[in-house]
């Protein structure tokens, strides 16, 4: 039977039933007072890190929300892929939560389309309100052969239960309750706790979050984290042994406050922004107040130019990491040309105006042989082909013969782009040195991105540099954290290469998320056990046989941000629908 038709007959059975508070003078029903998600199979919530992959099509119910003028589920959804880097190391049946079984054959190349439900805003209903809805559906499933999964949003004190959950699965009723715990990291709560669970011989899994965001549901920040999976544990909350088998996801978003390559991405942001703009509307126009003076311009364009005099003087400092990360991880260029010194300079404007007394300032400079400008052989850009005539010239008259041409630069139709143009140059040479440095890219796996880079519109060629960028933070990222093999950072960056190289680049919002598995007692994975001593799980499940409960506990929030404590537990418990 179409469990989507099953689902629709289902909310049409609950959306038709009496309110509990319904009476003959004020009749209620169910429409009236809650709201009613059906999601499809491949959309999974944070309630879905307890029961695993969902199968069948889910129900989401809370109270009701304003309604919104997408056309969607109800609240928005964000695409989140999942890239395998290598096969998987594991070949019996082990589900990781959110992720295929790893039996699987995976291609080294495969991207798994994974929705991500954002429920943090639907306000939870009271904990006998979510139960009538549960017992509702308890009832239904003696007339019905195929439900969809049902998750009600749920709020109380004393117990703290946050949510309730229910399944129907061959002729079985699961029902779940999710509670929220005390702190779970002393040995005395654990034994509270898990006191009539001594030993699971179950499979066990958990989760450590090493960086960013510890939820695998909120990574508006990036995350990197490692999923270990093993046979059985002696005790709850028990760390993972060297023969686990491990998966390391890496999920990096550009922007994070404590990014290692933070510097870079604020400078490739300019660009993106001048790239995206028109000269009718400065991109980085500030307030009045912080605009500079005509006066203090003037010597910054003085300082500068006193810099740049000669090309025996010391580059400026560019350095392009945070001051957070380790300054070893990238080495910085110090063969700035003038044209990528000017791009520095004068990135940071705040109007055309500003931009056009630079310009101008440094042109006459230089045509007036006050400054001999060193340019790259490979530079092509309009000002780095003039720079090479003026180096041509031999005396003030032919130098004085170039100015129209320099001139012209300052048009309001040309300044813009002729600043785009050596901000572009400037930042490939810098991407291309980040990866080479590395040891870990060849110049053959970086030709795709740069074989038709000169034939590319302004705006293409920024989407280039920024798709180069998020395959940089995912390098940042483990370079910073993990303790890698050159050989694993290879593998996982030729994969980034490849994924990016085929993704069109829409915004820095939306990265994948690689998940790079590791054998067991190999060095990165011992490694990674070493690491984990020192961190607290977010998430710990282990199940003791088929018919025993499945005790899970989660060290995040569950639905956004809570100010409580941040330990879920979830018990599952089972019915045959014969004794209903």
């Amino acid at each position: 039977m179409d469990i989507e038709l099953e689902s629709e007959k289902f909310g049409l059975f609950l959306k038709n039933v009496p309110s509990q508070e319904a009476t003959r003078s004020h009749p209620k029903i169910f429409s009236n007072e809650f709201s009613m998600l059906v999601l499809p199979k491949d959309v999974r919530l944070p309630c879905s890190e307890f029961t695993g992959p969902q199968s069948n099509v889910t129900v989401v119910v809370s109270k009701h929300t304003p309604p919104t003028p997408s056309k969607s589920l109800g609240f928005p959804l964000e695409v989140v892929q999942g890239v395998c880097v290598g096969q998987p190391i594991m070949q019996n049946q082990v589900h990781l939560p959110s992720s295929h079984p790893k039996n699987e054959k995976l291609p080294t190349n495969l991207i798994n389309s994974e929705p991500v439900a954002d429920v943090s805003t639907l306000i939870p209903l009271t904990l006998d309100e979510a139960r009538y809805i549960a017992s509702l559906y308890s009832i239904s499933t003696k007339t019905s052969s195929s439900l969809p999964n049902l998750w009600i949003m749920c709020s109380s004190e004393k117990p703290k239960i946050v949510s309730l959950g229910t399944s129907f699965n061959n002729s079985t009723l699961y029902i779940y309750t999710i509670t929220l715990q005390e702190t779970l990291h002393s040995e005395s709560s654990r034994k509270g706790v898990f006191k009539q669970q001594n030993h699971f011989n179950g499979p066990v899994f958990s989760r450590y979050a090493i960086a960013g965001s510890s939820s695998s549901d909120d990574d508006e920040s990036g995350s990197l984290s490692v999923e270990f999976n093993w046979s059985e544990a002696e005790r709850p909350l028990s760390l993972p042994p060297e023969s686990s088998h491990a998966v390391i996801k890496v999920s990096a978003k550009p922007g994070y406050t404590f990014s290692p390559v933070l510097a870079t991405y604020s400078e490739l942001s300019t660009l993106l922004a001048f790239c995206l703009s028109g000269v009718s509307e400065w991109p980085l126009q500030e307030h009045p107040s912080q605009q500079d003076t005509m006066g203090q311009l003037t010597k910054k364009i003085d300082s500068f130019l006193g810099d740049v005099a000669s090309p025996l003087t010391q580059v400026l400092d560019t350095t392009v990491i945070s001051p957070t990360a380790d300054n070893s991880i990238y080495e910085t260029r110090k063969d700035l040309d003038f044209a990528e010194r000017l791009w520095m300079f004068a990135k940071d404007v705040t109007s055309l105006d500003e931009l056009q007394e630079i310009f101008g300032a440094v042109f006459k400079a230089l045509l007036l042989g006050q400054v001999q400008p060193f340019v790259h052989r490979t530079s092509s850009s309009t000002l780095a082909i003039l720079l090479r005539q003026l180096l041509q010239c031999s005396s003030t008259e032919e130098r004085q013969a170039l100015a129209p041409r320099y001139q012209s630069l300052l048009s309001p139709t040309k300044l813009l782009p002729c600043l785009i143009q050596i901000g572009l140059e400037k930042m490939r040479r810098d991407y291309r040195t980040f990866f080479i440095s590395s040891d870990i890219v060849t110049d053959n796996q970086l030709d795709h991105f740069f074989s038709e880079f000169s034939s590319q519109s302004q705006l293409a060629k920024c989407r280039i540099l920024c798709k180069l960028h998020c395959v940089l933070e995912i390098n940042a990222s483990l370079l910073s954290f993990l303790n890698l093999p050159s050989s694993v950072l290879s593998s996982l960056t030729k994969t980034a290469l490849q994924v990016y190289r085929e993704m069109p680049f829409k915004s820095f919002s939306t990265t994948p998320t690689f998940s790079l598995p590791l054998a067991p007692y190999s060095p990165s994975l011992k490694s990674l056990v070493c690491l984990c001593n020192k961190l607290h799980p977010t998430t710990w499940k282990a199940t003791q046989g088929k018919e025993q409960a499945m005790i899970l506990y989660r060290n995040e929030p569950l639905y956004g941000k809570s100010e409580d404590s941040d330990n879920y537990s979830v018990y599952k418990a089972r019915c045959d629908i014969s004794y209903l």
